[in-house]
């Protein structure tokens, strides 16, 4: 019998992950089952049991593939460094809700407000995502406080809490909504609307389509 590689795993286990975004977007938290993802990616249970040990570690390491996902998107939108903040913050609603109204995006909306109250590893990720989120969000608007570009008098974590809503809101919305519009549809409506409750003054700073 031929050996079992590292890529062979790694295929598998992808594989696993993107079948199980596949059943939480159809069918929610509770459809993640064992015995229907090993039909899926064509696994007996056992076999499917050398790749992960439980549902909630695929769970998790859904969360952690959502994490990369979304962190990857805040590296893109604050380069170079010395980009405008309200540049940064336009760049990541553009990309974040092009992304968010795809598979992933939904799973991440239905992964996250399912498991943010559990106590269990996958819970735990959940919360330390989103409070993560929150956290680089603040960061880019206390950098364009500094530099002028965002009113001082606001609170930041405020300021990013709202931003994250908008992406929220918009994506349950097309979610729970049949016909509704595609979030990334309604990115230049939700920035001005953003953008209007944040800037220091009218005076636009330079944007343009970023994805």
């Amino acid at each position: 019998m031929p050996k079992r590689t590292r890529s062979d795993s790694s295929t598998r286990l992808r594989q696993i992950l993107d079948a199980a975004q596949d059943i939480l977007t159809t069918g929610g938290l509770e459809s993640v089952k064992i015995a229907t993802l090993a039909e899926l990616v064509g696994l007996s249970e056992a076999a499917l049991y050398r790749h992960v040990s439980s549902k909630e570690e695929i769970l998790t390491l859904v969360i952690e593939d959502v994490r990369a996902t979304l962190f990857n998107g805040i590296d893109a939108a604050s380069t170079p460094a010395d980009k405008p903040a309200l540049r940064k913050l336009e760049h990541l609603m553009r990309l974040h809700l092009s992304w968010l109204d795809g598979r992933h995006g939904a799973c991440l909306m239905l992964v996250t407000e399912a498991l943010q109250f559990g106590d269990g590893q996958a819970g735990c990720e959940s919360r330390r995502l989103m409070n993560d989120y929150l956290e680089s969000i603040s960061s880019i608007v206390k950098e364009g406080q500094r530099r002028g570009e965002i009113d001082p008098a606001l609170d930041a974590t405020t300021a990013a809490t709202m931003f994250i809503g908008i992406e929220k809101a918009a994506v349950n919305r097309w979610l729970l909504c049949p016909g509704e519009t595609r979030p990334h549809c309604k990115v230049d409506e939700l920035w001005h609307m953003y953008r209007s409750s944040i800037a220091l003054t009218s005076k636009p700073v330079p944007s343009g389509r970023l994805v």
